[in-house]
């Protein structure tokens, strides 16, 4: 486990890993995992060899034994690398996720279902983000402007690993972030189709499926990972995201906020007090 990972471990889970692209030779990735990384990761996509690339970086995670997290495929025209990604994993025992996925979202609809397929059988973790991909994705499309956001639905309905996070946070690639998972599973909801339920699911047990950790429950013996919010029920969490929340970790309070609301137009003024 990395330093950081180390000294925040009592309040969260972290994973470091890499993102090196094409020129970053492969001892300096190396380097990294002796220096405390947890796993490997690239945009093997904008190589000018993709797949090469795809191979040398899976080559890593393999002879490290690490966890492995590529970013795939995020453009909405480009190459097409999660099938390749699915074959080069099958089998595999450590964990191993595939971010943004924005092309999955653009194939035909036979050609996506059986890269779902794929994925599935590998065991491969997608990760869609939405508010980053709705961003960057759809420039040079003035009309029509597609979403840009993984298939969400095909996924959930296809029975695979899926969750979804915020990625970027108000920096170019995105200068509104601020990742809140209630935020994420909002867009999900507008966004991609899904309701309130599965977005929800997608970044509390969808996501700590995806990275590999042991299921939060408020049942006998599951972690007490939890979050308490203050609605009166899902749909109005995702849709307000109340910042009235309490945050528990391994059953302890590890963070709590409140906020308070003032209307002073309809509070009655303090009686004056006439001098005699």
């Amino acid at each position: 486990m990395s330093p950081c990972a180390t000294s925040l471990s009592d309040i969260v889970d972290i994973e470091i890993i890499t993102l090196s692209p094409d020129d970053i030779p492969t001892d300096i990735i190396e380097a990294a995992l002796d220096a405390g990384a947890d796993g490997v990761g690239a945009a093997a996509h904008l190589a000018p060899e993709p797949l090469a690339e795809l191979e040398r970086i899976v080559g890593i995670a393999e002879r490290r034994g690490c966890a492995l997290d590529m970013h795939t495929d995020e453009s909405l025209h480009e190459v097409v690398t999660l099938d390749a990604l699915a074959g080069l994993t099958r089998g595999w025992t450590t964990n191993v996720s595939a971010g943004h996925c924005v092309r999955l979202g653009t194939v035909p609809a036979p050609q996506r279902d059986a890269l779902i397929a794929a994925a599935k059988e590998s065991r491969i973790g997608i990760i869609a983000n939405p508010i980053t991909n709705l961003y960057l994705q759809g420039w040079g499309d003035d009309v029509s402007t597609p979403r840009g956001i993984a298939p969400a639905r095909a996924l959930v309905n296809a029975g695979a690993r899926f969750a979804a996070g915020a990625d970027n946070v108000r920096d170019p690639f995105n200068p509104l972030g601020r990742s809140d998972a209630l935020e994420t599973a909002m867009l999900l909801v507008v966004g991609a189709h899904l309701t309130a339920h599965e977005a929800y699911a997608a970044v509390s047990s969808g996501a700590r499926d995806v990275m590999g950790l042991p299921a939060a429950d408020v049942t006998p013996g599951a972690h007490a990972d939890l979050v308490a919010i203050r609605a009166d029920h899902l749909t109005q969490a995702v849709a307000e995201a109340p910042a009235d929340r309490i945050v528990l970790r391994r059953g302890r309070v590890v963070a709590r906020t409140s906020s308070t609301t003032d209307f002073p137009s309809l509070t009655a003024p303090a009686p004056l007090e006439v001098a005699r």
